[in-house]
């Protein structure tokens, strides 16, 4: 079973650092340089977060293009970053911007390859000790599923 992603991205730069991942549904929403204008949509996502006074150990983002505009599927973990209790069932939050706005009530959630991305996110999180080292070792993924990891 293949996932489409054109990219996977690992962001450890404040606020709220974490993992994005860019679909090629969509993707000429981001121009000609792709990964730049991800990164900048997914730092504008985080920022709003943060600027609102939402702050996470971690994000993950799933970034898409529809109707001509950008989407981020934005999850944000909820659970506790120290090492002790990192192994607990986190929750998380969700939040969905378009075009690079906030949207107060989305309509759906994410896509069927979105929701593969996130149980592979949540496998490589049990597996590692702590947040430190889950955000520096990306899940994998075959060369078909996603075609750049940085």
């Amino acid at each position: 079973m293949a996932v489409h992603f054109y990219a996977q991205v690992k962001v450890l730069q404040a606020p709220n650092r974490g993992r994005f991942y860019l679909h090629t549904e969509g993707i000429e929403v981001y121009g000609s340089e792709p990964i730049q204008s991800a990164k900048e949509e997914f730092r504008k996502a985080r920022q709003f977060l943060a600027d609102h006074g939402h702050h996470f150990p971690f994000v993950i983002g799933i970034l898409s293009g529809q109707k001509g505009e950008s989407v981020i599927d934005l999850f944000a973990y909820k659970g506790p970053a120290v090492s002790d209790t990192w192994k607990l069932n986190p929750r998380f939050d969700y939040a969905q911007f378009r075009g690079g706005r906030f949207i107060e009530h989305p309509q759906g959630l994410t896509f069927g390859d979105g929701l593969i991305i996130l149980g592979k996110e949540e496998e490589q999180r049990r597996l590692s000790e702590n947040i430190e080292q889950y955000l520096l070792r990306n899940p994998r993924f075959g060369s078909k599923d996603i075609t750049v990891c940085l």
